[in-house]
């Protein structure tokens, strides 16, 4: 059977996306392994390396390690194809572009620091460009439980969402006035100033964020969302055919389907109604240095 690792940066997907897409690719294997993430801060094109490893390069090599081990044995099987997933967030929702330059410029430093020999660089190169991957989610994986009832209820909300209607959940906004009202006085201080710009607007873009608040059952939070439980659960109780609905919404989702429906040479279980987003969905761009990217 098909093996493909899914180097993972969230606690919920590391528990839950394997099951989702066995849902889609029920001959597959899927493994998983749980990294940092490296978007959780504003991503320059050319990352700008120091005397340690920074957070997109400990995750590309992960990326490079799981489908090119070399003479160092592996703890198990090499995987038939790496798909390598993190989280856009909101302080990326404007330039996805940026992220995947950023990571194909790292693929070049980490892959020639790695082996000295231009031919060895030459052969790890081409497994990466054949068998491996990388996708989003968009702004994150919270996103795609408004799509689903099942995921919702798996969550036991408090409160019911109000989202903007018509709004695709990879450019996610609630209107819940209650919601809302809460942060239009909270200011900003310190870092998060600069981090995380705490208005009405950004809490309104934050799907995580809106969840935290169904959950717990307004204000006077009585519950908390945890990742590994409400999470996770939601994840695994995801059904596909929910998320991809709608033709022309979640295209990094739908990026992320189509690439392994077109590395396996399967048909998946749900039909594919609609485009790929056209940063993370086309295998033909020149100079690529991942099957998608």
């Amino acid at each position: 059977m098909t093996l493909v690792r899914l180097i993972m940066t969230g606690k919920a997907e590391f528990q839950g996306m394997g099951v989702f897409l066995a849902k889609v690719f029920p001959n597959v294997t899927f493994e998983m392994e749980l990294v940092d993430s490296f978007t959780s801060a504003r991503i320059q094109e050319i990352p700008r390396p120091g005397s340690a490893p920074l957070l997109i390069d400990k995750f590309v090599d992960g990326v490079i390690a799981a489908i090119d081990p070399g003479r160092k044995k592996p703890g198990g099987r090499v995987p038939d194809y790496v798909v390598s997933i993190d989280d856009l967030e909101l302080l990326n929702l404007d330039q996805p572009n940026v992220v995947t330059n950023a990571v194909r410029e790292t693929i070049r430093r980490r892959v020639r620091a790695k082996w000295p020999s231009l031919e060895r660089q030459s052969r790890c190169f081409e497994l990466l460009r054949e068998r491996a991957s990388f996708h989003f989610l968009c702004p994150m994986l919270e996103s795609y439980f408004y799509t689903c009832p099942s995921s919702l209820e798996a969550m036991d909300l408090q409160l019911q969402p109000d989202l903007v209607p018509g709004q695709d959940v990879e450019d996610f906004e609630t209107r819940d006035p209650s919601y809302l009202l809460r942060f239009n006085a909270l200011p900003a201080t310190g870092a998060d100033q600069v981090l995380r710009p705490q208005t009405s607007t950004w809490f309104a873009k934050h799907p995580k964020e809106y969840l935290k608040y169904l959950i717990g059952g307004g204000l006077a939070a009585t519950r908390i969302y945890r990742e590994t439980e409400q999470g996770a659960a939601a994840l695994r109780a995801l059904i596909p055919a929910n998320a991809l609905a709608i033709a022309n919404h979640c295209r990094f989702l739908r990026s992320l389907i189509h690439d392994l429906a077109d590395a396996l040479n399967v048909s998946p279980t749900v039909e594919l109604v609609g485009e790929s987003h056209p940063e993370t969905g086309v295998y033909s761009r020149p100079n690529r240095l991942l099957r998608n990217i």
